[in-house]
């Protein structure tokens, strides 16, 4: 007995004076690194993410942060392609032919639709009104959500103040429900509904608090608390902070005919906090001497003590001069009068080559789905396609079917060839339509005067619109085809005539102010102007100029 006690008395002076030792810390970085993941999305864009390691929340109640590049998107709030991924939104859509039988656009009014988080939100009951108080809507998509919708008075108009969502797995979500997150634009009704709390079964909650502007519509995240308990009454302890600087590179878009300024800021760290002390935190750093973009250059993770992982470093190709060298030659015989056009003639998802002669026949030379080399294959057609010296000619699916068709003009007639060819023929088969609109104008005589190709209406179908610059008249033909009908005049014209007698007239057709409509922009020697759809569906479609760009 006496021996085990000398024993342990031994061990114990040992233990202490082990405990007492000083060490000095090795030189050099902190072992281990920021974790990310390659991918790649349905639509096949290159993904990455780095997702943030926060505080854990109550019950998993907290919430699920990450930084996501996608090859396919633009420039947003973390630089070009790059986003904040993990907050919500529902947003207001337009109706469509597909899913309400009719396109009007964003109008801030009833007749709007909604998403959440780009997923269109319909009528739990078909018998019930769209976009009224207490209205009941489930996605699309089925998730086995329920979103209920709550309204009130803005300025003496009634809209939707506030969203609530119940999911499947018992979480409550809103929307909007708070007065930052509910994003005005010049006093208007809500275009945006922003996710400000989400509460599980058991209480536990978070909320998103936003910096916004009430005047541009601008908005940001500013913090995130959570571990707040409604019903132990506990507030929460644990907090995620954004942190933002300033950009050269500010991003600007239109909302109905009005500039919102949609991002003039770019977030430079997140830092999670646990009782008012750093747990984790990251900072990101930017380069936009390159391209004159915001490119995300390195992310930095520390922890609580402030030590660092080595950065994470993306490597952007430069704007510089790109050179080309031929590695191929096709074996499609051309001469200099010869006009090459690539589009998939059969929609097999293969580009294919067309060739237009400047008199003689059109042919067509189907492309092969092996990469390694550029050999391509004449394919017959059924009918003779003639181009002649006086011919214009521009592609479009008029009958709405999927395919390329093809129209021709000239001072004396026109001509139509609706596209038939399937994916497996050996045979490009057209049918042909004589003088399917009337063409009043002398056009290879004036180079002002042109024809358009552009669906005008939003029902899939490619409508025509001749221009005679001297004139400015412009008429607009939209495409009636169930089969191989034509086309109905509009009776009027979409512009002012003033705007298109100009020589040298330059349209561009594009949604400029996000309402789903086609608005245009016409340049004529460099000075451009901005028109946006005013009125739709009621006929004529109307254009109105809002400024200058």
């Amino acid at each position: 007995m006496k021996k085990l006690i000398l024993s342990l008395l031994f061990l114990l002076i040992i233990i202490s004076a082990y405990s007492q030792m000083k060490y000095n810390k090795i030189p050099g970085k902190t072992f281990g690194y920021t974790i990310g993941s390659f991918g790649v999305s349905d639509g096949g864009a290159a993904t990455y993410s780095i997702p943030f390691v926060l505080s854990p929340g109550t019950c998993g109640t907290a919430p699920n942060l990450a930084i996501t590049y996608s090859s396919q998107s633009n420039n947003g709030l973390l630089g070009y392609g790059w986003n904040l991924q993990g907050l919500s939104a529902i947003t207001r859509a337009s109706q469509t032919y597909a899913q309400d039988g009719n396109l009007t656009g964003i109008s801030l009014s009833n007749t709007d639709r909604f998403a959440l988080d780009g997923q269109r939100m319909v009528l739990k009951d078909p018998a019930a009104i769209y976009g009224n108080d207490g209205a009941v809507y489930i996605t699309e998509q089925q998730t086995f959500s329920k979103i209920i919708e709550t309204d009130a008075d803005f300025g003496g108009v009634k809209a939707p103040s506030y969203f609530i969502v119940k999911t499947k797995s018992g979480l409550t979500m809103e929307y909007g429900n708070t007065d930052d997150s509910k994003i005005r634009l010049n006093g208007s009704v809500p275009i945006y509904w922003l996710i400000n709390k989400v509460t599980d079964t058991k209480g536990n909650y978070y909320t998103i608090t936003y910096n916004t502007d009430k005047v541009t519509g601008e908005y940001y995240p500013d913090h995130m608390d959570y571990t707040g308990n409604l019903q132990a009454g506990l507030t929460p302890y644990c907090r995620v902070v954004f942190g933002y600087e300033s950009r050269n590179d500010v991003i600007s878009r239109y909302f109905k005919g009005y500039q919102m300024v949609s991002c003039t800021k770019r977030l430079s760290s997140v830092t999670s906090l646990f009782k008012d002390k750093v747990a984790r935190s990251y900072k990101l750093y930017y380069d936009s001497k390159t391209v004159g973009v915001s490119e995300l250059d390195s992310v930095i993770e520390s922890g609580a003590d402030g030590s660092e992982h080595l950065p994470v470093r993306f490597r952007w190709t430069g704007s510089g001069e790109r050179k080309y060298k031929m590695v191929r030659q096709t074996n499609i015989p051309c001469s200099s009068t010869d006009t090459l056009q690539s589009l998939d003639f059969n929609s097999d998802g293969v580009m294919d080559l067309i060739k237009f002669p400047l008199n003689g026949n059109m042919e067509i030379y189907q492309g092969t789905k092996d990469t390694s080399r550029l050999i391509y294959t004449k394919v017959p057609t059924n009918i003779p396609i003639v181009r002649n010296s006086k011919d214009n000619y521009l592609w479009g699916d008029f009958n709405g079917d999927g395919r390329i068709d093809l129209f021709f003009w000239n001072e004396n007639s026109c001509r139509m060839y609706i596209n038939q060819t399937k994916s497996t023929d050996k045979i490009a088969t057209f049918v042909l339509i004589q003088n399917p609109i009337p063409i009043p104008y002398p056009v290879p005589g004036s180079p002002s005067t042109f024809v358009i190709s552009q669906d005008f209406n939003g029902d899939g179908r490619s409508d025509l619109m001749t221009v005679n610059a001297t004139q400015g008249a412009n008429v607009t033909y939209f495409s009636t085809m169930v089969g191989y009908q034509t086309f109905a005049n509009s009776s009027k014209s979409l512009f002012d005539p003033s705007e298109f007698n100009k020589a040298g007239i330059s349209p561009i057709f594009a949604d400029l102010d996000g309402d789903g409509l086609l608005d245009a922009v016409l340049c004529v020697a460099f000075q451009c102007k901005r028109f946006f759809v005013i009125s739709f569906p009621a006929l004529p479609i109307l254009y109105s100029d809002v400024r200058k760009l």
